[in-house]
């Protein structure tokens, strides 16, 4: 899974198992919801919400982009086969 951190807002994805273009479409399905910034790192794509634009969801935004990342990678993956 990815790692959170709720007062940073960011999520870790593993390099090895999350493909860079899931989390892209995953971020653009996630944009009139909040404002992103994804750095891929030696390991890892970290990505950090820049800007909440409704508050409401704060509590459940970072789980529901990393279920919907991984289900963005697992189609991928399908694609591929």
């Amino acid at each position: 899974m990815s790692e959170q951190k709720i007062n940073g807002m960011t999520l870790r994805f593993n390099r090895n198992i999350y493909i860079l273009k899931a989390i892209k479409n995953t971020e653009d399905a996630f944009n009139e919801l909040a404002r992103f910034e994804i750095v891929k790192e030696k390991n890892h794509y970290r990505v950090s919400v820049k800007e909440i634009f409704d508050d409401g969801i704060k509590d459940t935004l970072l789980s529901e982009f990393a279920n919907y990342a991984l289900h963005q990678t697992i189609a991928e993956q399908k694609k591929w086969q």
